[in-house]
């Protein structure tokens, strides 16, 4: 990226000193009696001038060296040699004009020398000038975007360790609840608490599965949901049953690795222990017309919102990763729903790409 910069910047001043020289001999170009040969006679000698300049000053290292933190110093201990500049050019350009066309048995009229040597000096100034005012610009601009990939890189490593974080607070909440549930049953039900604690071993290989993924497939998310629910379904046996609403076009979708369990938990607790009777819980997922977003839903027909309601550990750990994963373009919202109970909504936008 750097060196294609400066190549395009060293290109466009090469072209504007160039063009400055053509028009120096500007009054040649209409004569007739001027060969052509004797034109570049007249302009080879500019052309070398851009070539060794720019190859000291790159050559040097001096681009690498340019204090960005300190332009003004830089920028006028970089012109205070440009008398010296100046002489060179004259040499070079000058006495290589007049050498080339006495070889051709021709003289070189150029303006008289005071006149000359100001021009020199301050075609040459102005021309150093904007160089350095290239260069700094450019060095900025690296600068600047490697700073900008550090950054990244420094949030992108910040952002997949709260990730990590974050996960690893949910396997205990939801174990120690169901070894909790297990420990409820062993005095009462003791086949009931041995498939609980096999339908554990299975969501615990399950999760394992997922590894240090961040996204997996909806699909392999409802796969695991759907273990949690059958601990809960034997927990409350008799008192809850779950309706699977799902999209096939959803399947492919990307999601937060464990994103939906402390959810569906919440409707459990909520909307099935703490209230008597026999409930429904609606898992639903689809694609909205758009095509651009997956809504996730789960309701249940238990439980009500109260007004001064805070989330808990669950939620609070899922708006965290939503916001790591997604800023603020998903979204999860608790309402009443109209026929009764509470519905908790979910809206991410679509992804589809390879989970990583």
């Amino acid at each position: 990226m750097t060196r294609i910069l400066l190549s395009l910047l060293a290109a466009l001043w090469t072209c504007l000193w160039l063009l400055v020289s053509l028009l120096e001999i500007a009054g040649n170009l209409h004569d007739p009696s001027v060969r052509w040969w004797q034109l570049a006679a007249l302009l080879a000698p500019s052309a070398c001038v851009p070539a060794l300049w720019l190859g000291v000053w790159l050559g040097a290292g001096a681009f690498r060296r340019i204090p960005l933190d300190r332009p003004a110093g830089w920028f006028l201990r970089s012109l205070a040699p440009s008398p010296l500049f100046a002489a060179a050019a004259i040499v070079t350009v000058h006495g290589g004009r007049t050498a080339l066309l006495a070889l051709a048995g021709r003289d070189y009229l150029h303006l008289p020398w005071p006149g000359l040597v100001l021009y020199e000096v301050i075609k040459v100034t102005l021309f150093q000038m904007l160089w350095l005012g290239f260069a700094f610009g450019a060095k900025s601009f690296v600068d600047w975007q490697e700073q900008g990939q550090r950054l990244l890189h420094s949030q992108r490593a910040l952002a997949e360790s709260q990730l990590a974080q974050l996960r690893e607070q949910l396997r205990p909440h939801f174990l120690f609840n169901t070894l909790n549930t297990i420990s409820a049953l062993m005095q009462s039900d003791v086949a009931r608490a041995d498939r609980l604690i096999a339908r554990l071993a299975d969501l615990l290989r399950h999760s394992l599965s997922f590894g240090e993924q961040a996204m997996v497939p909806l699909e392999s998310e409802l796969r695991f949901l759907e273990l949690y629910a059958g601990i809960m379904i034997e927990r409350f046996s008799g008192r809850v049953e779950i309706d699977w609403q799902i999209d096939p076009a959803a399947h492919p979708a990307a999601v937060p690795a464990l994103l939906l369990q402390p959810l569906l938990e919440n409707a459990f607790h909520h909307g099935v222990e703490e209230v008597a009777g026999a409930h429904r819980i609606i898992v639903a997922a689809r694609l909205p017309v758009e095509g651009e977003r997956l809504e996730i839903s789960i309701h249940c027909s238990g439980g009500s919102l109260k007004p001064d309601a805070r989330d808990g550990v669950g939620l609070q750990n899922c708006r965290r990763r939503l916001g790591v994963h997604y800023g603020t373009a998903a979204g999860l919202t608790l309402s009443p729903a109209p026929s009764g109970g509470v519905t908790c909504l979910l809206s991410l936008p679509l992804r589809l790409e390879a989970v990583q």
